[in-house]
């Protein structure tokens, strides 16, 4: 299995691409396993795409991050 972690804590924009960028992904790949790092604000939009199998969030000024 592989795996891709995305890492986009806080551009709106840059996550709404990203997630097309998953899709397709996912849809080449099948065992491809993707996971996120949001900020917790943006944890929903990614949590709704279909290719997205765990979500990771940092939160909003926060030093670390806590998976999902």
């Amino acid at each position: 299995m592989t795996e891709l972690l995305i890492i986009k804590p806080s551009s709106l924009g840059d996550i709404v691409h990203a997630r097309q960028v998953a899709t397709s992904l996912k849809a080449q790949h099948a065992g491809l396993r993707i996971s996120w790092v949001v900020r917790e604000m943006f944890a929903p939009i990614v949590r709704a795409c279909e290719a997205c199998c765990n979500s990771a969030r940092c939160l909003a000024r926060s030093p670390s991050c806590a998976a999902r």
